[in-house]
């Protein structure tokens, strides 16, 4: 079975097979200039601005550090009021002076779904690692550092795409953790690695290992992919929702001073564990975990609810369709396979070319790729492309519409 396959837009191939076996074997690495394009591309500086304004980040989203604790809102915004509707807004001066004069780091959750290259990238990577993934950014203007030594409960792909950032990294005091350090734990005495991040390099940290990093007076920009892999107690919770259609483990646990029943329920609870455990192995829970993280949908209102779609000639209408769909588009014998959104799609071979159109341009004229379907009815084919629309899988738009896929 073949994929329609989808390039990475930032790492060359050499350099993920070496990220993904470091990701596998829980290795640390340093790569130099290990983005194979201009690392500034993935987050701009004008879109950054942009996005803080004009989607009103605040907290919980956007926040200020120093030295580990968050500065209080209060100290950077004020409240206004606009045609009776009351929020808050960043007061520039006092943003300016936290981040200028008192060494503040910004950092920004969830920064993948502001810039269309970055979230390219980013649902490429999900498909890759079949894992759910979060990229925060961090920028910092001043040699303080905004956060204490620490570990993260999840692995860390670091980005520099601006400046440059000394970093230092150390072992494990706790192997495979599930939750933050405390306040009385601390690091190794000597570090594993310390260097200097620059522009385009990569660094790829387990968790567990303790870090921290600090800038140079210089402005800094960098992204912190968290990979969310999952453990064997994610796979117990799972299996614990398995056994809930079992009747004998919803069923009372017999009283304590009758041994004989206790050994004989627990028998029999074993026994049903050990089928469930083979029926329900680890490809398949991972199989199902991978079916909740399609979480980049793109919508397509209003033509998606419409019971007519194409109320126009059709030389007015694209399609569009994220990369990360077609990444899931499977090829065997005279059928083509799209496994998206907890579902199964079975399509003829005939639909190859459709998507192959789709594949190369990700947007393409309604009346060309109607024409890639030969020997077909015409009914058949806008019944095909709005099944298509209908559930989600692509989007349609007029002409000329500015409108990134999402």
């Amino acid at each position: 079975m073949s994929n329609l396959l989808i390039s990475c837009p930032i790492f060359s191939n050499d350099i993920w097979k070496t990220i993904y076996k470091c990701i596998n074997d829980r290795e640390f690495i340093f790569l130099k200039q290990g983005l194979q394009h201009t690392p500034a591309g993935l987050m701009p500086w004008e879109i950054l601005n942009k996005a803080i304004i004009e989607q009103r980040l605040l907290s919980p989203r956007l926040k200020l550090f120093q030295n580990g604790e968050v500065i209080p809102e209060s100290d950077y915004t004020e409240s206004i009021t606009e045609n009776r509707d009351s929020r808050k807004k960043i007061q520039i001066e006092k943003f300016y002076k936290l981040l200028r004069d008192e060494g503040a780091s910004l950092v920004i959750n969830s920064v993948d779904d502001l810039h269309k290259p970055l979230t390219e990238f980013i649902c490429w990577l999900e498909e890759s690692l079949k894992v759910p993934i979060q990229v925060n950014l961090y920028a910092s203007f001043r040699n303080i550092k905004g956060f204490k030594s620490h570990w993260d409960t999840h692995d860390v792909l670091v980005l520099q795409l601006y400046g440059n950032k000394n970093w230092t990294i150390f072992g494990e005091t706790n192997k495979y953790p599930l939750y933050p350090p405390k306040e009385s734990d601390v690091p190794p005495s000597k570090p594993i690695w310390n260097g200097m991040l620059n522009e385009g390099d990569i660094l790829y940290i387990p968790r567990g290992y303790w870090h921290h990093a600090e800038g140079d007076n210089n402005s800094s920009l960098h992204l912190t992919i968290g990979i969310h892999r999952k453990t064997g107690v994610d796979y117990f919770d799972w299996i614990k929702n398995q056994l809930l259609t079992e009747e004998l483990f919803r069923k009372d646990i017999p009283l304590k001073n009758k041994t004989n029943d206790l050994h004989h329920h627990s028998e029999k609870l074993r026994q049903i564990l050990l089928q469930v455990l083979d029926e329900k192995g680890l490809e398949k829970f991972l199989d199902a975990e991978e079916s909740k993280n399609q979480r980049r949908q793109p919508l397509g209102l209003p033509f998606a609810v419409q019971e007519e779609i194409f109320k126009e000639s059709f030389d007015k209408y694209v399609l569009r369709v994220p990369k990360f769909i077609l990444k899931n588009i499977l090829i065997e014998n005279n059928s083509l396979y799209l496994k998206y959104s907890n579902k199964t799609w079975e399509f003829s071979k005939k639909c190859l070319p459709f998507f192959e159109k789709l594949r190369d341009n990700l947007e393409e004229d309604l009346t060309t790729l109607i024409e890639t379907f030969e020997n077909s009815g015409h009914n058949s084919i806008l019944k095909f492309i709005k099944d298509l629309i209908y559930h989600g899988i692509i989007t349609v738009h007029y002409k000329n519409i500015n409108s990134e896929i999402k």
